[in-house]
């Protein structure tokens, strides 16, 4: 064997061994990356929501509330955040928040030539990914006449794909800071002191996702806020609406391989009054007339995306129901705010299999625009 052909054959081994290192590494990162991502079957949601079902009704300032907010902090706890209390007025209760550091993100560089993304991406534009808030409600409606509702329609299968959200994102490096929130509420007082809470950081905040009424309703609909009613500015406010259904696209949710359930947008198309301004009437289309602790951020002009289960395929308003089942007739389709929101009442007619998908469901889509980031950004490299 010549000098020369053993060069070459040393050379080949050389690249060889390089390009077997190379896709070990690549394979690894890839690994690390989407650990714990996708566990579709993970039976956590049905141990969080029994947890918090069994504390009752919990309207805010009563026992069962207080109870249920030390248990979210315990798994909080579990998980190796350090949970605080942050407290609501006039409930007699707190917010449970958990503030998770990002690592910023780096836009395409297609961004900086093209001013409709420059206007889109606004403050945060190629330097900063902003602040994530993702929260959901874990004290119960009050009224008298709701005496069994534990709240697992509600809010204990929202909390559940918190807590889910939480875990996956131990696994999971993205750009914004997030802040996850357990809300104490009736209306919106939870997240007002939540929103209240975020003004005093210098880093804006670029989304808010609640999720409420995850379980119990026909399917799982991704709404904008009210501040998109206005034409000039609706696309700007619904990306991240749009995102969350193009996601749900690109992963093939809801397909026959795919163990979680699809998304969708409420597309009624009929004419309904403005809830901004009842002399004016908008096409009742991407957005619901539900109001709930998003609504804090949507009136401070916070871009926010809220996530229920419902049934928006009717031809008014008023044919609109959160299931079409007629197991619920005597509440005309409603479980919610009514004593049919009751574990045990609801594991009757839904499967714990479909309480453990439809939670697991929402907390992956939610994860997966938590990774994706802003429109055309990436998690910096630097930092990861």
């Amino acid at each position: 064997m010549t000098l020369e052909l053993q060069r070459k054959l040393k050379l080949k081994r050389a690249v060889a061994c390089l390009l077997a290192v190379l896709i070990t590494a690549l394979t690894a990162c890839r690994a690390h990356r989407n650990s714990n991502m996708e566990n579709p079957t993970d039976a956590y949601a049905d141990e969080i929501c029994q947890k918090l079902t069994e504390q009752g009704v919990r309207t805010p300032g009563s026992e069962a509330a207080k109870a249920a907010a030390e248990y979210i902090k315990s798994e909080f706890q579990k998980l190796g955040y350090v949970p605080e209390e942050q407290p609501v007025a006039g409930m007699n209760g707190a917010n449970i928040v958990v503030r998770i550091p990002g690592f910023n993100m780096r836009y395409n560089q297609r961004d900086l030539q093209n001013k409709a993304r420059y206007i889109t991406l606004g403050d945060s534009y190629a330097h900063s990914s902003g602040i994530a808030v993702v929260m959901a409600r874990y004290t119960t409606v009050t009224a008298k006449e709701i005496t069994e509702a534990d709240g697992l329609c509600d809010n204990a299968a929202g909390v559940a794909a918190l807590l889910k959200l939480a875990k996956q994102l131990k696994q999971n490096k993205v750009g914004y800071d997030v802040v996850l929130a357990a809300i104490c509420s009736n209306n919106s007082e939870g997240g007002s002191a939540l929103l209240q809470s975020l003004k005093t950081n210098e880093n804006k905040i670029a989304v808010a996702y609640e999720l409420r009424n995850i379980f119990g309703g026909s399917r799982l609909y991704a709404h904008a806020g009210w501040n998109s009613l206005n034409n000039e500015t609706k696309y700007a406010h619904r990306l991240p609406v749009y995102q969350i259904v193009d996601l749900a696209l690109e992963e093939g949710l809801g397909g026959s391989q795919s163990p979680y359930e699809s998304i969708y947008t409420n597309q009624s198309g009929f004419s309904v009054a403005s809830p901004l301004n009842s002399a004016e009437n908008v096409v009742y289309r991407e957005f619901t007339s539900h109001e709930s602790d998003y609504r804090a951020f949507d009136a401070a002009g916070i871009d926010t995306v809220y996530i229920e289960s419902w049934n928006y395929a009717a031809k008014d308003l008023a044919g609109i129901k959160q299931t079409d089942s007629r197991l619920f007739a005597n509440s005309k389709g409603q479980l919610s705010g009514t004593n049919n929101d009751n574990y045990k009442t609801l594991m009757q007619t839904f499967s714990r299999e479909q309480l453990i998908k439809r939670v697991n469901s929402a907390a992956f889509i939610v994860l997966r625009a938590l990774i994706k980031g802003a429109l055309d950004s990436k998690v910096n490299s630097i930092n990861y």
